[in-house]
Formats: structure tokens, C-alpha cells, sequence
């Protein structure tokens, strides 16, 4: 079990989100990412639960380079992505790219 399984299930998310939580990692953190800045790059995701909302919340950030994997990434993993997610937004922060949404 990895760390995003781990939090997923010690916050009793239902499983089709943990589902996509992974996916979101997979595709936006790996496939897109780290293909397009490498193994070494600092990526940052996190995700949030509100136990008051029962939604589950995620961010990315990455330097800012003028690359948007939105706009730019593979077409497959994108959809994959806007399929898994809501509330999909994205901007810069202090020299770093964000991308935050709500994990469907």
C-alpha cells in the first residue's frame, strides 16, 4: 500500500475515490510531469479530506517553467484527468505552478 492508498483509507474515503486519487497521481504526477521534467523534478502533491464536506482535495505544484500539463500534456492522461477531478484550476504561486481540484 502506498502513502496516498494509506491516507485514503485511515480517512475511511470510499474506495472509487481513492481510485481516483491514484489515477490523478498516476497520470498528472507521473505520466505527464515526470515525463516532461524528469525523474528528478520537484513535484509536490498533496491531498486534503474534510471530514465536515466528506470531499477529498487535491494540489500539485511544480516549478514554473511555462509548461501547462492541462494545456500541453498527453490528450489521453488529460482526459483521464478532467474525468477523475472537479473544480480543475491551475495558476502560479511564487515561482511554482499549482494545480488544485476535487477528487470525483
Amino acid at each position: 500500500m502506498n502513502r496516498t492508498e494509506a491516507f485514503g483509507r485511515k480517512n475511511r474515503i470510499e474506495k472509487p475515490v481513492i481510485r481516483h486519487m491514484l489515477l490523478l497521481t498516476e497520470e498528472l504526477g507521473v505520466a505527464i510531469l515526470r515525463g516532461h521534467y524528469g525523474a528528478s523534478a520537484d513535484i509536490d502533491i498533496s491531498f486534503e479530506y474534510s471530514e465536515q464536506t466528506g470531499e477529498t482535495h487535491m494540489r500539485v505544484s511544480f516549478p514554473d517553467t511555462g509548461f501547462d500539463p492541462l494545456l500541453q500534456g498527453d490528450p489521453v492522461s488529460v482526459a483521464l484527468i478532467r474525468n477523475a477531478s472537479s473544480d480543475l484550476t491551475s495558476g502560479a504561486e511564487r515561482g511554482q505552478c499549482v494545480i488544485a481540484c476535487k477528487v470525483r
